[in-house]
């Protein structure tokens, strides 16, 4: 087929000759369109075409003919708004071209349009969008200040802010479905929040960043129920609470050895389904006593993507075919996997370009039903977006690049990088008309009400300058399509009825009111610092006491000259600015409560008070903030007394701390600190019973330490520590200097006189090992015996219960416990002895194969074991190392 640029080259070439005024109207309006755009504007109708003598006949054809040729490439480019100038533009150049009006009837009859009913403009990029109809849209807001805000859709008005936080990004923003909670994820932070306030109702605490966030933390369908995941790193924690307080109903902790990555997870009122990477579904139920079940493992699969239906009976998965191929979807629960395409989920899931099913799991299977081109949206032919039988959608295109979407059943909702929040109203189609006419001859009549329409549905017309395509705004369309006469179109189109069109671009359309936006500005106002009030500066320079509580007082203790006073107040040394400043403060946040609290008993030396208000691990100011609305005290800066306040304890608690590793002299100075009276009075009783605990513990192992080590323990037990632990540390020391004797009743004591739930499996190894030094070797495996049974998943205790038996002659039920160990997986470090206790083991109870099985294992980590002088190191009993001697030869 002829290109359309040798088509208008052969029509010319046929031209010459003609009349000059012959080819100017055959020409004017009909060259094709450049490919730039032109911004949207008022709609310019342009003359008809003049009638044409006979003989230009075949030049009109060609010239109609290069316009369809250019439309169809708008079409199959999914651009079908652009398409239609141009179709309009092929009948006035041949008004007889049948071609031309059926594909423009075609459209009008098959393509859903969209039109800007409302525009609202942020001051910063909008990056996520959520809705829930029919009236409630959140948008979460970048820029300087991190915020989302909801909208109430009928008033057009911000009715509710998330406290602003400095600048980060929000990477989800997910609401239950019935719109009562709402969970916004940012600056690694996840927060449960209510809709309707989005005052927080606690911290979710973070998860890994490969996990997709609307597929893994979900609401049951009455909103009663969150489950999400927990953790930086996998295995990951689950947790199920109840939405409306955040209590924890069920966790499902990590589980040790294969553990496959989550990828996707339903919940309703009596269970938790969470489907993995290799299609095991993990049903976790509501009630924490029922156990969990899993299903369907298979090593051999990974699903890189995966989402379940609203209901929770199907499963569709992006399944990876291998690196040279593309992702192909999968189904669970389900006879055909189309049944769960994009229109199940259009109206659950809106787009932005943090991670969702748009930008994961449809993206990568090449499937998405729209494509977002910078400030483009585009709709592929055939992909059904809205559920309903139009097979084309109308593209959308934006002031600035598009940055989010959300989706109902008759809008689509578009935020952009420059703020722009836009409602763009999905047109019905037109209806059938009843008249059974035959279509018109195209006449100048009938080409005027013709661009009015296209002018009306699409938003684009011929530029003035009739070579390019301009887009027209919502004002110029409306009056397009008032200026559109019925009958005439009728006359044109006689089974298509454009009345509910027009009523739809006709009819009113609320618009944001004056004060539309003023919660959201004057809450983010409170976010910035505000210029130093002269007045407070003034007095605190004076340093006259009674100048500066009266302006701490004239504060209200609210607002920004009360966060400047408190934030002076707490860098100088006069404890009475401090208590007048905490005096008449007004929803104080509790960090700030505490730093005040803690400053003044430090002024006044009552050191042990001021810790005592701070954890081990000092908070993160910058984390705080990511939680906590502070209602505006953020407008000071608190951050320099904040950290003088974190060095100071870290440094009091480090003087105190025993690190991995000390030397003795570190132990040395350590043990003097905490053995001198003044110390508890510095640190307070209940840290410093804890600090020699921990001392005690770690003396514990060095035999240098042994008095330091009673001594700890005993003061940690009299100022009200644990005594599981004390009892340890004790039992421990004893041990390690070979006092097996009084070793021994402290480790029975310990693993049978206390609860199950403070024992740790080396109670059980130790005990065992004292047995059998107290030559009790029967008492040492029925320990040891036990101990398997309450710690069934510990392989380094599997190895040290294997090497008692040994030593105790055990050696069936060493290879027993060895086994089981194997099966359960050693401690990196000390697998290779491990091998050699295997070995030895194995060739005791006579299973001499396995026994070689497991030497040529052991050369394999370290050839040196086959020289007889590895074995002298040892120190192992001698007809252990006998058992290894064999195999040397």
């Amino acid at each position: 087929m002829p290109s359309p640029r040798s088509r208008l080259k052969a029509a010319r070439s046929r031209s010459r000759g003609k009349p000059a005024a012959t080819l100017l109207a055959c020409a004017l309006g009909l060259f094709s369109c450049k490919p730039e755009d032109k911004p949207a504007g008022k709609l310019t109708v342009t003359p008809a075409a003049k009638s044409i003598s006979a003989a230009d006949t075949a030049l009109r054809r060609q010239l109609a003919a290069a316009r369809i040729d250019n439309a169809m490439a708008e079409i199959n480019a999914s651009r079908p708004e652009r398409a239609v100038p141009l179709l309009i533009a092929a009948l006035k150049a041949d008004p007889a071209s049948e071609e031309a009006r059926g594909k423009l009837e075609e459209l009008f009859s098959k393509t859903t349009w969209s039109c800007p009913s409302v525009r609202i403009k942020h001051s910063g990029p909008v990056k996520q969008l959520a809705f829930m109809p029919p009236l409630t849209l959140w948008a979460s807001l970048g820029g300087a200040s991190n915020t989302t805000v909801r909208w109430n859709i009928q008033t057009q008005k911000v009715e509710s802010v998330l406290f602003p936080v400095p600048a980060c990004e929000t990477r989800a923003l997910i609401h239950d479905p019935s719109g009562k909670s709402i969970v916004v994820q940012r600056g690694g932070i996840t927060l449960l929040c209510d809709a309707t306030t989005l005052k927080p109702i606690c911290d979710l605490g973070s998860f890994p960043d490969s996990l997709t966030p609307a597929s893994v933390i979900v609401f049951s369908p009455d909103g009663l129920l969150l489950a999400h995941p927990t953790g930086t790193a996998f295995p990951v924690t689950w947790n199920i609470r109840d939405a409306a307080t955040g209590q924890v109903i069920r966790t499902l902790p990590p589980e040790e050895g294969n553990n496959p990555q989550p990828i996707a997870a339903y919940l309703n009122r009596t269970e938790l389904s969470i489907l993995t990477e290799t299609g095991g579904l993990i049903k976790v139920p509501i009630s924490p006593t029922a156990p969990v079940v899993t299903e369907d493992q298979d090593i051999f699969v990974r699903y890189l993507y995966g989402q379940f239906s609203s209901d929770g009976k199907q499963v569709l998965a992006l399944e990876s075919k291998g690196p040279h191929h593309r992702p192909s979807f999968s189904g669970r629960g389900q006879s055909d996997v189309d049944t769960l395409n994009a229109s199940e989920h259009e109206k659950r899931f809106s787009w932005s370009a943090q991670p969702n099913i748009w930008t994961g799991m449809f993206r990568e299977s090449g499937d998405s039903p729209f494509v977002v081109e910078s400030s483009l949206v585009r709709f592929p032919p055939g992909t059904n977006l809205f559920s309903s039988p139009v097979c084309i959608q109308a593209g959308i295109l934006t002031n600035s690049a598009v940055t989010s979407m959300a989706f109902d059943q008759n809008r689509i909702f578009t935020g952009e990088q420059d703020g722009t929040l836009t409602i763009h109203q999905l047109l019905p189609l037109p209806g059938k008309s009843e008249a059974a006419s035959q279509s018109a001859s195209i006449d100048p009549t009938h080409l005027k009400a013709l661009e009015n329409l296209g002018a009306a549905v699409s938003g684009w017309q011929l530029a003035e300058d009739q070579r390019s395509l301009a887009q027209v705004d919502r004002d110029a369309r409306v009056e397009a399509a008032k200026a559109c006469d019925l009958k005439i179109l009728q006359g044109v189109f006689p089974s298509l009825n454009f009345e509910s069109v027009f009523t739809a671009l006709t009819g009113s359309q609320p618009q944001p009111a004056a004060d539309a936006l003023d919660l959201l500005t004057s809450r983010l106002a409170q976010t910035n610092l505000p210029p130093p009030d002269q007045k407070i500066t003034s007095a605190f320079s004076s340093g006259d006491d009674t100048a500066i509580q009266t302006a701490i007082r004239e504060t209200g203790g609210k607002g920004p000259s009360a966060a400047l006073a408190l934030q002076i107040a707490l860098q100088s040394d006069h404890v009475p600015w401090i208590q007048a400043s905490l005096s008449i403060a007004e929803n104080l946040p509790d960090l700030l409560k505490r730093l005040a609290v803690a400053r003044i008993a430090r002024l006044e030396n009552r050191n042990a008070d001021a810790l005592s208000l701070w954890p081990d691990e000092f908070p993160d100011l910058t984390a705080i903030r990511l939680r906590e609305d502070w209602d505006g005290w953020e407008q000071a800066d608190f951050m320099p007394a904040f950290t003088e306040m974190r060095t100071w304890a870290g440094g009091e608690l480090a003087a105190i701390d025993v690190g991995p590793d000390t030397t003795p002299e570190q132990r040395k100075a350590i043990a003097a600190r905490l053995l001198d009276p003044a110390t508890v009075a510095s640190v307070g009783k209940p840290r410093f019973a804890a600090a020699c605990l921990k001392a005690a513990l770690a003396f514990s192992t060095h035999t240098e330490e042994f008095e330091t080590t009673l001594k700890l323990t005993a003061l940690a037990r009299n100022l009200g520590a644990p005594p599981e632990p004390c009892l340890r540390a004790e039992a421990l020391a004893y041990t390690a200097l070979g006092d097996y004797k009084n070793a021994h009743p402290r480790w029975i004591e310990l693993i049978t006189e206390h609860p199950v739930e403070t024992h740790i499996p080396g109670d059980y190894a130790e005990a065992a090992y004292t047995a059998f030094e107290n030559a009790d070797p029967g008492q040492a495996m029925q320990i040891l015996t036990t101990g398997m049974h309450r710690f069934p998943r510990d392989g380094n205790f599997a190895l040290r219960a294997g090497w008692v038996a040994l030593l105790t002659g055990n050696s069936a039920r060493a290879y027993q416990f060895l086994t089981s160990g194997r099966q359960i997986g050693f401690p990196p470090e000390k697998y290779e002895n491990a091998v050699a206790l295997l070995a030895i083991a194995a060739s005791l109870v006579g299973a001499t194969d396995d026994a070689a099985v497991y030497f040529q294992e052991l050369l394999k980590i370290d050839p040196v074991w086959a020289e007889a002088k590895t074995l002298d190191t040892l120190d192992w009993p001698e007809e252990l190392k006998s058992e290894l001697r064999q195999f040397m030869r």
